[in-house]
């Protein structure tokens, strides 16, 4: 499960962190961390020189991604 904790934050299942770390990659050079959080993913935080709305439109994009990839029939 992935939870919004904030603009700046998100909590992201083990599921769709390849994907986010793949799409966040692309879109920013710099400014965003990952910590993992034992038993609920990955932290995912863009720092304050990171637009908060392009973050969050990236992020949401790639869990989505990952949720239709992971729902495909074999």
């Amino acid at each position: 499960m992935c939870t919004v904790e904030h603009e700046r934050s998100t909590v992201v299942c083990d599921v769709a962190i390849g994907r986010v770390r793949q799409e966040l990659a692309s879109a920013f050079e710099r400014g965003v961390t990952y910590t993992v959080v034992e038993g609920r993913g990955t932290r995912v935080q863009a720092a304050s020189t990171v637009d908060a709305q392009r973050f969050m439109e990236a992020v949401q994009r790639a869990i989505v991604s990952a949720q239709a990839t992971d729902r495909a029939p074999d």
